[in-house]
């Protein structure tokens, strides 16, 4: 685990993605596994595989809801110029997280999209 945080540190996501995507994450304790899987979901995001970062951020959202995964999955659908759906979820993610370090920075970017 310390070696996919320093290769993720790196910003070597490609190493990330071939390592992650041969282990079976279910091995892990679950706040393990939910650090990985937001690793291999941003991973994707930082190469531009929007679909499969959606997918991994949707499916860890589902299992484990936080401020980490919402502020991605907005990324994520701003990224595939889906602005609609990265709306809602930055506004989702200000309702829900109010205390959240990424609280101002959802609002600004929902407060973005929101204009004409």
């Amino acid at each position: 685990m310390v070696i996919l945080l320093n290769l993720y540190l790196q910003n070597n996501y490609k190493s990330v993605i071939d390592i992650l995507e041969q282990v079976d994450l279910t091995q892990f304790t679950d706040y393990e596994r939910h650090d990985l899987e937001y690793w291999l979901a941003d991973a994707f995001y930082q190469t531009g595989e929007y679909s499969k970062a959606q997918e991994i951020a949707t499916s860890a959202l589902e299992k484990n809801e936080n401020d980490h995964l919402s502020l991605l999955l907005a990324m994520i659908y701003e990224s595939q110029g889906n602005h609609k759906k990265a709306k809602k979820q930055y506004l989702k993610l200000v309702t829900q997280y109010p205390k959240s370090d990424f609280f101002s920075s959802a609002r600004i970017k929902f407060r973005i999209l929101g204009q004409p």
